[in-house]
């Protein structure tokens, strides 16, 4: 508390550090922004989208309420992340890895930029999933730059015309079924979660020029998940779901904040934030809801419903998961108890996603079953895809943008 009232006796800028405290004041009431979704699983990567009025209704097969949809030239488990009208996706064949620029409007390439032929790249693929590939890592995009890391360890960045900032390899992060782990950018850093056999680490780089300004390694084994940031105690962290510890790291330095042993096997899912709690879950371990900071516990935990894959999503009052087996459980957020179940019967990769006073959970055949965000449980619609789809869904301006395993799709009313 003393602190953040003390005098910058640094002689430096403040303006950065007011605007992060001004975030945290304001956290109980995170709004993320209604056109941006900037990572996988949107702002922060909390699983949150801002806006509102996006439909319920659609039918991939009819074209009902389907605005556009492309073909991406090349496959990928990549999903979209955007920035004002432009939508970007990754794609791989063999070496051959590529980023995308769509018109979010019109479903029109704007362009394309190789991701291949980088020095150090591998001469041989590195092996992944027989169902991933090399472009499973979603993008990550700000006012200026997209970022975009490959299972090969290509890492690159290029401005919204398309054109090379840097790129490098960070030698191929080899485990069991290949590199996931998406990009996150914080304030003028792009941060890198390393995961492979040889080391599991954080890494921070400067958007602008590629330096690597920081690398801490990380307590464990590899894992699958993805960096997300949250804010605890009045300080921005960033919260890595891993093997076995959950930890907590400063975004600026990449220091150990704190850290909890929970978690054990593989562990896919990412964690999911609000302004008091992190909730961590991996199948055959458990759902463990932590309180950040100093002396980092369980506040409560539950082994029921525990995803493979999906990541869940947290507001306030509510946390949602969606497991493997097709259920979806809806938790009291701050007290662990079950406000209710539902057993949809198909398996779920993608990760929920809270918008509109909504839930929105797309299961691996492509249909999103759309639910009020309430303690109890009110199915609105089912609405499918036309294919199969594992892909997290993008919300930008009353439009949702899903992934399917051919084409891409943009559904609106409009």
């Amino acid at each position: 508390m003393l602190r953040s009232n003390l005098p910058d006796l640094s002689g430096k800028d403040p303006g950065k550090k007011e605007e992060r405290r001004a975030r945290s004041r304001s956290e109980s009431s995170f709004n993320p922004d209604p056109t941006n979704f900037p990572f996988f699983r949107g702002q922060d990567s909390r699983g949150i989208a801002g806006g509102s009025g996006y439909p319920t209704q659609w039918n991939g097969e009819d074209g009902t309420n389907i605005k556009w949809k492309v073909t991406i030239p090349k496959n990928g488990k990549s999903s979209p992340v955007i920035w004002g009208d432009k939508l970007f996706v990754t794609g791989a064949e063999g070496k051959a890895c590529e980023v995308y620029c769509l018109n979010k409007n019109s479903g029109e390439i704007l362009w394309s930029a190789s991701a291949s032929g980088v020095p150090g790249e591998p001469d041989q693929l590195p092996e992944t999933d027989q169902e991933s590939g090399m472009a499973v890592s979603s993008a990550a995009v700000n006012g200026d730059f997209v970022c975009a890391i490959f299972a090969n360890g290509n890492l690159i960045c290029l401005d919204h015309d398309g054109n090379q900032k840097w790129v490098t390899n960070l030698g191929t992060p080899e485990n069991v079924y290949g590199y996931s782990c998406s990009l996150i950018i914080f304030d003028n850093l792009l941060l890198v979660q390393y995961d492979s056999n040889e080391k599991v680490s954080l890494m921070g780089y400067e958007m602008a020029t590629g330096q690597l300004k920081w690398e801490t390694m990380r307590r464990g084994r590899a894992a699958w998940s993805s960096p997300v940031i949250g804010n605890f105690n009045g300080e921005p962290q960033v919260i890595i779901n891993g093997n076995p510890y959950v930890t907590g790291f400063n975004p600026e330095t990449g220091g150990e904040l704190w850290a909890v042993e929970c978690m054990t096997g593989d562990v896919a899912p990412s964690v999911a934030v609000n302004s008091k709690l992190a909730y961590a879950v991996t199948d055959y371990a458990q759902l463990a809801a932590i309180k950040p900071g100093s002396g980092a516990s369980i506040v409560w935990s539950d082994n029921m419903y525990t995803p493979d894959v999906s990541s869940p999503a947290a507001n306030e009052e509510l946390l949602i998961l969606a497991t493997g087996n097709g259920d979806v459980a809806c938790y009291n957020a701050m007290e662990g108890d079950t406000l209710w179940t539902h057993y949809f019967m198909d398996q779920f990769y993608a990760s929920p996603i809270i918008a509109d006073d909504k839930v929105w959970i797309l299961n691996r055949s492509g249909i999103m079953h759309i639910v009020n965000a309430s303690s109890k449980f009110e199915l609105i619609a089912e609405s499918p895809l036309g294919e199969a789809a594992d892909c997290t869904p993008a919300f930008s301006d009353k439009n949702i943008y899903i992934r399917g395993k051919q084409n891409l799709y943009c559904i609106s009313e409009n």
